[in-house]
């Protein structure tokens, strides 16, 4: 009874030790490290599109963690497990943004917001960014560039239609171009002839025009030649000497500077004029007194 109580003890503890490392290499086969410590924070996303347990989990470019249990929990979104290294310090407020690479592997990416805020424990909740994707991206793009293009397709057609009335336009143009050369065909021929006969005639003026135009090239040249450099210093000379002249009569030397300057002269001058015209009045009125004449030598006695 002992001996089959044994066996029976044997194989439940050799089954249980074979489940627990089962459980372990599992674990360990995940990412799990269980020889280091490790914090066990939450992320909720709308969508987490790519991302599989065990993912790597970085803070700063360094993985410090991988994604542990992924849950669906509606309405919010789904509930992700991050098992972070306790070397790892986030603070309240951290971001876990999850991101996705070209290559479609999908990994979660820690920052810490503010470095003074309170330090989080495990258990604490981050708060889950889900960047737009890349088809997100394209269709905000896209949306104003077809907005753009059909407006500049609108912008074409208007053209186009301008550019259709203007080529109507100008058919008609060229048609009543067309009917108003043909109607003064025969005006045009004559105003041709006439312009023909016009040149032919300013062809001719030219050549009888050369002669005198070569006299005046002459005559120019003849005046270039001439001695002007003598010219213009005797002509310095006698304004040199004319200036002289005036600086003189200026200072009132010489007889015309006396004339000009002193006021004597022109009062002598005066008074003899007034003189001589007294006198002048006088002998007209007395001739007698002033010239004595007679036939016979007598003397006129009376005063």
């Amino acid at each position: 009874m002992s001996v089959t109580f044994d066996k029976e003890l044997k194989v439940g503890i050799f089954t249980i030790v074979s489940l627990v490392l089962l459980y372990l290499g599992i674990n360990f086969l995940s990412g799990v490290d269980f020889f280091s410590s490790t914090n066990h924070y939450y992320a909720v996303y709308p969508n987490v599109e790519g991302l599989t347990e065990s993912n790597p989990v970085k803070y700063k470019g360094v993985e410090v963690g991988n994604v542990g249990k992924i849950t669906l929990m509606e309405p919010q979104g789904v509930l992700v497990v991050l098992n972070i290294n306790k070397q790892v310090r986030l603070r309240k407020g951290a971001d876990a943004t999850l991101m996705t690479s070209l290559t479609g592997t999908s990994s979660v990416i820690l920052k810490n917001v503010s470095e003074s805020a309170p330090l989080l424990h495990s258990g604490d909740t981050l708060t889950g960014i889900t960047p737009k994707s890349l088809s997100d991206i394209l269709e905000s793009t896209a949306t104003p560039l077809v907005s753009k293009l059909d407006s500049v397709l609108n912008d074409f057609k208007g053209a186009g239609t301008v550019m259709k009335q203007t080529m109507l336009r100008y058919d008609t143009t060229s048609q009543r171009i067309n009917e108003l050369l043909a109607n003064n065909q025969e005006q045009i021929h004559r105003l041709l002839g006439n312009l023909n006969m016009l040149s032919r005639n300013l062809n001719g003026l030219t050549h009888e025009l050369q002669p005198t135009l070569k006299n005046f090239h002459a005559i120019s040249d003849s005046l270039a030649q001439g001695n002007y450099k003598q010219m213009a210093k005797d002509l310095g000379t006698s304004l040199t000497n004319l200036n002289g002249i005036l600086e003189v009569i200026k200072r009132g030397e010489g007889t015309m500077g006396k004339l000009l300057t002193n006021d004597s002269l022109y009062n002598n001058i005066n008074q003899s004029m007034q003189s001589l015209d007294s006198l002048l009045i006088d002998l007209k009125a007395n001739p007698k007194r002033y010239v004595h004449f007679s036939l016979f030598g007598k003397k006129d006695k009376k005063k």
